[in-house]
C-alpha cells in the first residue's frame, strides 16, 4: 500500500526525538548512536535525503551517530541509479549498513558496488554458530571478508553466552540481542545506560550495537 514509508519515517523521527531528550538528561553520559531501519522503497526515494538532513538538524545529531540499515534484498537489483542515490545519502556523513546479511541472494559484485560501512549477520547464522562447524566456518569467512573491505560486522540475535564466545573468537567486534537486553520502554533507557547489563558479558572488548 506504500504506507511503510510514512510509518517508517514517523517511527524514526520519534526515535531521534528520544535520543535528543536522553542527551539533554545525560549530557556527560556515554555516546549514543541511532541505527534506523529503512525499507527498500524508503531508502531510494528522492525525498529521503531531505528527511535525513531534517533529522540531523532538528535533533542536533552528528552524522557519524546516525546509521541507515537496509536489508540485503536491496542489493539484488543492481540499478545504476541506486549507487548514485546511496552516494548522495552518504554525502551527509551518515553510515549505511546491510541488515540481515548472509541469508539473501546478493552478489559479491553488488556488495562491492554499494557504498556500505558495515554488515549485520542475520540471527539465523548467530543461532547456529555455537553448534554448527559449517556455520562457524562461513561466519569466519564473512568476518574476514568484511575486515579486508574495512566493513564493520555486527552479530544480530545473540541469546546465549556460548554464541557470544564463539563470535568473539571469530573476530566479530559488535553484537546485539536478548543476551544483552530485551527491548525496554523509553522511561527505562536512562537506567539501562547507567547500569548496562552487557558490561560483564562483553568484558570491555567492545560494546553492543544500539
Amino acid at each position: 500500500t506504500g504506507l511503510i514509508v510514512p510509518i517508517g519515517q514517523s517511527v524514526i523521527e520519534d526515535a531521534c526525538r528520544e535520543v535528543a531528550a536522553l542527551r539533554e538528561r545525560k549530557p556527560t553520559g556515554s555516546a549514543m548512536t541511532l541505527s534506523a531501519n529503512f525499507s527498500r522503497q524508503g531508502f531510494f526515494r528522492e525525498e529521503t535525503y531531505d528527511f535525513i538532513r531534517h533529522l540531523l538538524d532538528a535533533y542536533d545529531l552528528a552524522p557519524a551517530d546516525f546509521t541507515m540499515e537496509i536489508t540485503e534484498r536491496l542489493l539484488e537489483d543492481e540499478r545504476a541509479d541506486h549507487a548514485t542515490k546511496a552516494d548522495k545519502l552518504k554525502s551527509l556523513g551518515i553510515s549505511a549498513e546491510i541488515d540481515d546479511f548472509g541469508t539473501g541472494y546478493s552478489s559479491l559484485h553488488a556488495l562491492l558496488q554499494f557504498p556500505t560501512d558495515g554488515l549485520k549477520l542475520d540471527k539465523e547464522l548467530t543461532s547456529e554458530v555455537a553448534t554448527s562447524e559449517d556455520v562457524r566456518v562461513g561466519t569466519r569467512s564473512v568476518v574476514e571478508m568484511a575486515e579486508s573491505l574495512n566493513l564493520q560486522v555486527t552479530a544480530e540475535g545473540i541469546e546465549t553466552t556460548a554464541q557470544l564466545e564463539v563470535l568473539q573468537e571469530l573476530g566479530c567486534a559488535l553484537g546485539q540481542g536478548f543476551l544483552f537486553s530485551r527491548p525496554v520502554p523509553t522511561e527505562d533507557l536512562s537506567s539501562l545506560i547507567d547500569s548496562p547489563p552487557w558490561a560483564d558479558l562483553w568484558e570491555n572488548r567492545s560494546a553492543p550495537s544500539e
